[in-house]
């Protein structure tokens, strides 16, 4: 039995980004739609789209959030706790592309405190966290029906680059 033969689906490996993929998914940038009917002429169908941002990081950015990383992971990646007046109020995890661009996995705040701005500055942190280690450059991407998220990173200075989509094959 191959690789292939374990799983019911077959994932469409492609990344305009340079990004590896470290998940079972590949995004496609909306612009290389030659790329996309190459794929669709192979059976592959749209999994899902996502909303692409950017952030040109400056080191402007104000912030009473801690920053508390783990150990950077030998694929580039890294667990960030937020702590503020000495407790954690959420966490992220972020991918380090090169060494002048990361991408955002994720990134929560503690339910309990939502609605308060510590989010702004949980982000306001890692940006000046990320800016003091070099990165210049700070992407992330969210599914096309989370309003909420894309609301968040649009607040939080990031631009709207395009659509992504991830693709697979039965």
């Amino acid at each position: 039995m191959n690789q292939f033969e374990a799983s019911e689906k077959i994932y469409a490996f492609f990344h305009y980004f340079g990004m590896s993929c470290f998940a079972r998914h590949g995004k496609l940038y909306e612009k290389y739609a030659h790329i996309e009917e190459l794929i669709k002429n192979n059976g592959f169908i749209v999994e899902h789209e996502n909303v692409y941002f950017s952030s040109v990081l400056t080191g402007n950015e104000l912030s009473a959030v801690e920053i508390n990383p783990y150990e950077l992971s030998k694929d580039n990646q890294q667990n960030i706790d937020f702590i503020l007046s000495g407790k954690q109020v959420g966490g992220c995890e972020v991918h380090f592309v090169n060494d002048k661009t990361a991408y955002l996995r994720w990134i929560y705040v503690n339910a309990d405190i939502t609605g308060k701005g510590i989010g702004t500055q949980c982000m306001n942190a890692l940006k000046q966290w990320l800016y003091q280690k070099g990165i210049k450059r700070f992407d992330t991407d969210t599914a096309l029906s989370n309003v909420i998220a894309q609301h968040y990173y649009e607040k939080n200075n990031f631009i709207c680059e395009d659509k992504t989509r991830s693709y697979y094959r039965v």
